[in-house]
């Protein structure tokens, strides 16, 4: 990385490489992170390019992003944007990042406007959940959805049906180029539809949200799970387990997960 000037990385599917490139200046590299992803770094002559060259590639729906200056920062920039491994099974990263190529699923999310990339503590609890719950052909429920890590993961892990409900329009907005990225758009769906709207029952609802919201959303959250079904609950902290647990009359939870400061919950039916 040559001293002077900005660069940005840019993340592709590897059969669009061409027609990115005609939105990059110069004659761009693309190295391959993986199979069908490439990404490319770009130096441009100054900070104000480079990022109105990511703000438009964004526009355009092109992943970009600006990358470390020059050596000195190169570490912090790798280690900001490091992935996250979930498990065995399951690795979240963004879409320009570099991954081991150990087999697991990977979940390229790319937030944008959007919450949520995956690596909060609160976040990992839930993915950890799936990762070792579902098996396959399973329906789901993801409450406050974000950028929409949780469906996607979930039908990347085979569920069948992923469905993210959240109020905030540009998290959508991610969260579906997030669905088309991974190439399970045909299984997530996301949708501004409230909670007390949202109709059928999953085999798994996830909902990672404030504690106050969870409690709130009780008596809906029982609605969209199936009898032999499990709610997943994250975002609180060890002192609001009880409280919580207290507004699911009617679920027996397991004992709970910790991740840093935040707890999460897992819970079935009474039988």
């Amino acid at each position: 990385m040559s001293s002077g000037g900005a660069t940005v990385v840019v993340a592709s599917a590897t059969e669009e490489v061409g027609d990115v490139s005609g939105h990059l200046p110069g004659c761009p590299t693309w190295t391959v992170l993986r199979p069908g992803r490439s990404v490319a770094w770009v130096r441009v002559i100054d900070d104000p390019l480079a990022r109105q060259l990511v703000a438009d590639l964004r526009v355009g729906g092109i992943s970009a992003v600006l990358g470390p200056p020059d050596e000195a920062h190169a570490v912090g920039w790798h280690n900001r944007n490091r992935p996250t491994v979930v498990s065995d099974r399951l690795t979240v990263c963004f879409p320009w990042a570099q991954t081991d190529g150990d087999g697991s699923t990977v979940v390229e999310i790319d937030p944008g406007a959007g919450f949520g990339t995956g690596d909060h503590p609160t976040t990992v609890l839930m993915l950890q959940e799936l990762s070792e719950r579902l098996e396959g052909g399973e329906s789901v429920a993801d409450i406050g959805c974000g950028s929409g890590v949780l469906a996607i993961a979930a039908a990347r892990l085979g569920a069948h049906r992923a469905d993210g409900i959240d109020i905030n329009a540009a998290g959508l907005v991610a969260a579906n180029r997030n669905a088309s990225m991974n190439g399970v758009d045909h299984a997530a769906q996301f949708s501004e539809t409230p909670v007390r709207e949202l109709q059928g029952i999953y085999d798994a609802v996830v909902a990672n949200i404030h504690a106050p919201l969870l409690a709130s959303m009780a008596d809906h959250l029982t609605r969209l799970v199936s009898p032999d079904g499990w709610l997943g609950l994250s975002g609180l902290s060890p002192a609001q387990v009880s409280v919580l647990v207290a507004a699911f009359p009617g679920f027996e939870f397991e004992a709970p997960r910790h991740r840093d400061d935040w707890t999460s919950l897992v819970g079935r039916r009474r039988s």
